[in-house]
């Protein structure tokens, strides 16, 4: 025993030969003081079995040790030193002597330990707390998680103004807690306590670390409790709830009364806490009796209407449902209407989720159907102030009250089957609407197949068709021919989105039952898969919502709605399209082009002016094609203007280069050929998108691939194609358009051209300013050579618009990003202003790009904006002679596009309430 005290004592009295040789891993702060000799719970289990753990030696045989190593080693006078390094040194020399396999005593090497431990405490360094720890622990049979949570404590009890206290202190009582959770919980209920009491005093990134490992000890002893404290499910019975009168009912509602009156004015934080609070409460089904549990279930859910969490919601709509016989569609609607009176919910959230209750508690035929969707119209008239989402809503409401009007045709149907069995008509009604509309096939196919008189667009009956199709076995010729007659009869005119969707699945289901299908079948179903991509849910809303109300025209553009959202921009807009629309349609030319210098020769007596420049005839012909294309009017749709888009795209097509500029769509006319070939070529991917006409996919194609091969690499675009390393945020926004745009339509991109474009607009955004520059950071937008004194750029944000809705294109969102708000703040600051003669504010292309990003904005920004937009472009536009329905060209760019391109870019701004999905 004597003899490891004195080698030991020896060594301290010359300390520095010692520590050079020992303890390198203080001279670079490394954590680990379990030198080679130790080993570590990392080592392999054979390894760790070398070293026997054995008893801890009793108090009375290792105080003799103790109190020689703390005389030999002057242990009292270490402690009190200063000198860390010191400290330190004499730290890893117990350690060694504690973990030494000489054969000492364990008494001795426990006591050595046990003094190590005591002097990594009063440093006050929860590392090296951690390091002795899983020393003793490989030697020892110790209890872990005591010793963690003990000296942890006694860290904690001296606490230091010095230095800010570390996460590794919080880590050690997270540890011990964790160590507890099985075999003592109410000790690690103490451990995760006394955690967050340190947690409370770290400060800076250290705190956020510390935060998450709290959180989730928290989390872990929360899933503990309510493991000890809840039945098995199968010990479960749902039961009556208790009467209204039961006392603790009553309790429960009068303690949680006096939690909403303490939570008011309270950090979102201490309501999650109080949802989890109650909700531990209600699932508590062995502790707490059945009307402590009712009524804790009853107070989360209003706490998570308070929040706005549905998520959390319909997980304690489920736990009630799972405990008690009870209504929950009613209770599901009662608190959706709280939440959205407390402001939890948004209204649009509430409505669109009392429209969701209102369709399934229709499939159940419970009267809270009914009920549910009164409440969502009566909501969707408190955000008429939004008209895009007040029409929108309003399709949604026409779509359930559809889905009543279809079960009381079924019923009646029904009745009348009833009544008379032998009627064909209603038999047939009724088989189809069970088909197509519920897709209720095994139960519509007799009706079909004993009835039907239709003929289907190949030729076959319906009836006969139906046979084939209710057979239990059919051979594989009967199930192509199946297929193919469904496929073929969703092809037939009239039929709503919601019925071909039905017909082509069957198509599809039928075609995979084939057992030994051929590379044809493959193929048709692949097809199958295309066509019923093709058909979104806008389409499956907006022909729910026409099945009991008079049909709309067949208009919209990439995301527009029916005749309700077109009226949302207010008196004037509509008629103002239209009639923009009818002049450019007067002035194109017979080849299909816009002309940007000799589109007066359309003209009546007295010709329009505004010539623009000749080398843009291409640039003004995708913009003309973007005003068509954003009402409705595309290639294969049957509308006034269906031969003037078509016949715009052909021209554009034809256009097309070959060769060396293969797609580039009307040459190198201009310097600035780059920005007419990007709208060109967005027009092309809009009407493939809209029409999927296959001709039209590969032109579309062709031009994508000229934009992805002028991009410098990893950044953007500007008007060099072969790319010279130059890059602007203005040419690039529109490339970012026509990119997802042409995502959107199937085409292949680069997806890493997305990164390269918010890499340019981060490179030349001010953030003290949200102002985005065209080639430099936070400079304002160009003007034409001559143009900044009528047009001063000062007054217009058209490069902060652009990255704006480059940004929102491309998925970021003001609360991912701040600059989304920075850029919108400041354009509310140079809202759109068309003052008479006084024209130094107009600038269209930054309202046509504003007009997007501030709607797709909304709130506030989008209502400002529009507030001053509308009445500028509908008074400005032109109501006199051959020139009505125009709007002159009298912004910075004016003289370059003339009345074309400001025709075209005022109708493109007024149509924003349609043309945009708002997120």
């Amino acid at each position: 025993m004597l003899t490891a005290m004195t080698a030991l004592a020896l060594g301290l009295l010359a300390p520095v030969a010692l520590t050079q040789g020992t303890t390198p891993a203080f001279a670079t702060e490394r954590s680990s003081l379990l030198l080679d000799p130790l080993p570590s719970q990392d080592q392999e289990p054979r390894e760790r079995a070398a070293v026997a753990r054995v008893p801890v030696p009793p108090e009375l045989e290792r105080r003799l040790p103790r109190e020689r190593i703390e005389e030999l080693l002057e242990l009292p006078m270490v402690r009190s030193s200063q000198n860390r390094a010191r400290q330190k040194a004499t730290l890893v020399r117990l350690l060694q002597a504690g973990c030494s396999d000489a054969g000492d005593p364990p008494a001795e090497r426990y006591a050595f330990l046990e003094l190590a431990l005591g002097l990594a405490e009063q440093m006050r360094e929860p590392s090296l707390v951690r390091e002795v720890i899983t020393a003793m622990e490989a030697r020892f049979a110790i209890q872990r998680a005591n010793l963690l949570q003990s000296s942890a404590r006694k860290i904690a009890a001296e606490p230091s103004d010095a230095a800010p206290v570390p996460a590794t202190l919080v880590s050690l009582f997270i540890e011990a807690g964790a160590l507890q959770l099985e075999a003592d919980l109410s000790a690690a209920e103490q451990a995760l306590h006394e955690a967050r009491q340190v947690l409370s005093r770290c400060r800076g990134s250290e705190a956020t670390r510390a935060t998450r490992d709290v959180e989730m000890l928290a989390s872990r002893v929360r899933e503990r409790i309510l493991v000890r404290d809840r039945l098995p499910a199968a010990e479960l019975r749902r039961a009556a709830p208790p009467p209204e009168a039961d006392p603790e009912r009553q309790s429960i509602r009068d303690a949680f009364r006096q939690s909403l009156r303490e939570l008011q004015g309270q950090e979102r934080g201490a309501w999650k806490a109080a949802l989890e609070r109650w909700s531990d409460e209600g699932l508590a089904t062995r502790r707490n009796s059945a009307g402590t549990r009712f009524e804790s279930l009853r107070a989360a859910m209003s706490i998570a209407g308070k929040l706005g969490d549905l998520r959390a919601l319909g997980e304690l709509l489920a736990e009630l449902e799972l405990q008690f016989e009870v209504d929950r569609l009613a209770i599901e609607r009662d608190v959706l209407r709280e939440a959205a009176d407390s402001g939890g919910l948004e209204l649009e959230t509430s409505t669109r989720a009392l429209l969701a209750l209102a369709a399934r508690a229709l499939a159940t035929r419970s009267p809270i159907a009914q009920q549910a969707l009164d409440d969502a119209a009566a909501m969707r008239e408190r955000l008429r102030q939004d008209h895009a989402i007040y029409a929108e809503l309003g399709e949604e409401v026409l779509a359930v009250r559809s889905g009543f009007a279809l079960l009381q045709e079924e019923e009646e149907l029904r009745a009348a089957l009833i009544r008379q069995p032998s009627h064909a008509e209603s038999a047939e009604r009724l088989g189809w609407l069970l088909c197509l509309r519920r897709e209720h096939w095994s139960e519509g196919l007799p009706l079909l197949a004993a009835h039907a008189a239709t003929s289907l667009k190949d030729g076959s009956s319906a009836r006969e068709i139906a046979r084939l199709d209710f057979v239990a076995e059919p051979s594989a010729a009967d199930l192509r021919r199946i297929a193919a007659a469904w496929r073929e009869h969703a092809a037939t005119a009239g039929l709503s989105a919601v019925e071909r969707r039905a017909l082509l699945r069957r198509a599809s289901e039928r075609y995979s039952q084939i057992s030994r299908p051929t590379a044809l079948d493959r193929l048709e179903l692949a097809h199958l898969s295309q066509e019923l991509a093709g058909i979104s849910s806008a389409d499956i809303v907006r022909t729910e919502a026409a099945f009991d109300s008079p049909p709309f025209p067949e208009r919209g553009g990439r995301f527009a709605r029916e005749d309700e959202v077109r009226r949302a921009g207010g008196a004037g807009t509509s008629s103002a399209v239209e009639s923009g629309l009818r002049w450019l349609k007067n002035h194109q030319s017979e080849d299909g082009r816009w002309d940007a210098d000799a589109f007066h020769r359309h003209c009546e007596a007295v010709p329009c002016d505004g010539a623009g420049a000749s080398c843009h005839d291409v640039g003004l012909t995708g913009l003309a094609l973007l005003a068509f294309l954003g009402d409705g009017h595309h290639p294969n749709r049957k509308t006034p203007y269906q031969r003037v888009v078509r016949s715009g795209i052909t021209w554009l097509v034809e256009n097309m280069s070959e060769g060396h500029d293969d797609g580039l769509i009307g040459g190198r006319s201009n310097h600035a050929f780059m920005y007419d070939h990007a709208v060109a070529a967005l027009a092309l991917c809009e009407a493939y998108l809209f029409s999927q006409q296959e001709n039209l996919r590969g032109p579309a194609q062709r031009a994508v691939n000229f934009v992805l091969r002028a991009r410098n690499p990893y950044k953007a675009w500007r008007y060099e194609a072969p790319p010279n390393g130059e890059n602007d945020s203005s040419i690039t926004g529109w490339m970012v358009r026509l990119l997802k745009t042409a995502e959107d339509a199937g085409l292949d991109i680069d997806k890493a051209a997305y990164a390269g474009a918010l890499s340019l607009f981060d490179e030349l955004t001010d953030s003290s300013t949200g102002r985005c520059g065209y080639i430099n950071r936070g400079e304002p937008p160009a003007r034409p050579t001559g143009k900044a004194d009528k047009w001063p750029a000062a007054s217009s944000e058209s490069l902060t618009a652009v990255a704006l809705l480059s940004r929102t294109f491309l998925g970021e969102t003001p609360q991912k990003n701040p600059l989304l708000s920075a850029h919108a703040e400041l354009m509310l600051s140079k809202l759109p202003a068309w003052k008479g003669d006084d024209v130094r504010t107009v600038d269209l292309y930054y309202w046509v790009h504003g007009a997007s990003a501030m709607f797709l904005m909304g709130g506030k920004y989008w209502e400002k904006w529009n507030n001053a937009m509308k009445p500028a472009l509908v008074v400005a536009q032109r109501k006199d002679g051959h020139l009505a329905g125009s709007w002159d060209p009298v912004d910075p760019w004016g003289e370059e596009g003339g009345r074309i391109y400001s025709t075209a870019m005022c109708v493109l701004c007024l149509q924003v309430y349609y043309r945009w999905e708002r997120k």
